[in-house]
């Protein structure tokens, strides 16, 4: 039995996401496919559309056989730390293979790229000291580094790299780089993605494939009729948005944003996860003038300060998430959180053994002890439930497994 994970957020699930689950499907009918999904909020300091419980479900009707939490300290990270903690998961579960979505017809060079990386640390640090590598707009500041790397390397000057507007791309290469440090890495398995790329805001009425982001521009910003967009996805998915009667946007949080940011000191707003260089200082100055959160974001986003950069700060803000907090989650043995599985999944757990038992720990019900081991998690996924889904539905004690 082969084992192939995936590493996804489906905010929300659509057909891209169901095609390539259906790829795997149609080349390995016979494999375990463990999905390592983002729980209530995602990278770009947003969030969730839908909650974790139902975006799983969803997943676990079109193909999906299992699907575990990505604790929430690596899900609201840069790409390098997201991809780290989620390929240790995936490591951890015992996947042979990990597959994802690509532009690209080939992955290779970007492979032996990311090799090179994992291989060479102390040189990549050194050039990003030499060349004030730039954390606060990472996406640019990586994809400027390693051009140069390719560019000035003369084993890698052969290498037909190009990141350019394809963030998805520097995603999974982010994953090879984490996969490169393993003993054993993961084999990698890129399936040519239809449609979109998944930041692209844009939709085409002729095709049955968008980006997540431009459903939910349509669905949040645009106010579409959820009929208009239920071809772009499953329907199992369309049902759930069609339950949705809250609002999860930043635009609707945006109140209570202002008020924390405006009603807490410079100095404690500073001590907040990813608040750093002086930045909360713009935070206060904007959330004086402004009363959107569109004006507000316009106000403190630069070209240093990317926009997702933003985001996150504003969102440990938001939840008040110190930096302390998150650095000692990080170092904590990290859970593997059951969020649902059908017969094959189940199947596969019964006969699972941690490969990293003392780093991992399976978690199938949250109850008393796990809320002292990880009270981060607790309080995050309870901001969710009853500030952003307005709800008494729990979203960890005693929520079973979605089981299929």
């Amino acid at each position: 039995m082969s084992v192939c994970g995936m590493i996804v957020e489906w905010n929300p699930f659509h057909n891209g996401h169901a095609y390539l689950i259906q790829q795997l499907k149609g080349r390995q009918p016979d494999t375990v496919i463990i999905a390592i999904m983002s729980g209530n909020y995602v990278q770009r300091g947003q969030a969730a559309l839908l909650s974790k419980w139902q975006r799983a479900e969803v997943a676990l009707k079109n193909g999906c056989d299992l699907v575990i939490e990505l604790p929430f300290w690596y899900a609201v990270q840069p790409a390098d730390l997201f991809a780290e903690g989620a390929v240790g998961c995936l490591h951890a579960l015992g996947c042979q293979q990990l597959a994802f979505g690509s532009e690209l017809e080939n992955f290779a060079p970007y492979q032996k790229l990311a090799q090179w990386v994992s291989d060479h640390e102390e040189t990549v640090a050194l050039k990003q000291q030499n060349e004030a590598f730039n954390a606060n707009n990472y996406g640019k500041s990586s994809i400027n580094l390693l051009a140069d790397l390719v560019a000035e390397v003369p084993e890698l000057r052969h290498l037909k790299i190009d990141f350019t507007d394809n963030s998805n791309v520097l995603l999974a290469y982010s994953y090879a780089k984490a996969n490169a440090k393993y003993q054993t890495p993961m084999s990698l398995t890129a399936i040519k993605r239809q449609g979109s790329q998944h930041r692209d805001q844009d939709m085409s009425p002729e095709t049955n494939y968008a980006s997540s982001t431009s459903i939910r521009k349509a669905l949040l910003e645009d106010q579409v009729d959820l009929h208009q967009l239920d071809q772009l996805m499953p329907q199992a998915m369309v049902e759930k948005l069609e339950l949705i009667n809250y609002d999860s946007s930043w635009s609707a949080l945006y109140p209570l944003l202002r008020y924390k940011i405006l009603s807490e000191s410079r100095q404690k707003l500073a001590d907040y996860y990813q608040v750093y260089e002086g930045i909360e200082k713009n935070f206060i100055e904007a959330a004086r003038k402004e009363t959107s959160y569109a004006d507000f974001l316009n106000q403190v986003t630069n070209k240093k300060w990317s926009k997702y950069r933003i985001q996150r700060a504003l969102l440990m803000i938001f939840l008040g998430v110190s930096d302390q907090e998150m650095q000692d989650h990080l170092k904590k043995r990290q859970p593997l959180y059951l969020l649902g599985a059908n017969a094959r999944g189940r199947n596969y757990l019964k006969g699972l053994e941690i490969t990293d038992p003392s780093s991992y720990a399976m978690i199938n019900r949250v109850g008393k002890d796990e809320s002292k081991a990880w009270p981060l998690w607790i309080r995050v996924d309870e901001v969710y439930q009853r500030i952003v889904m307005e709800s008494e539905e729990s979203q960890l004690f005693a929520h079973p497994p979605i089981m299929l």
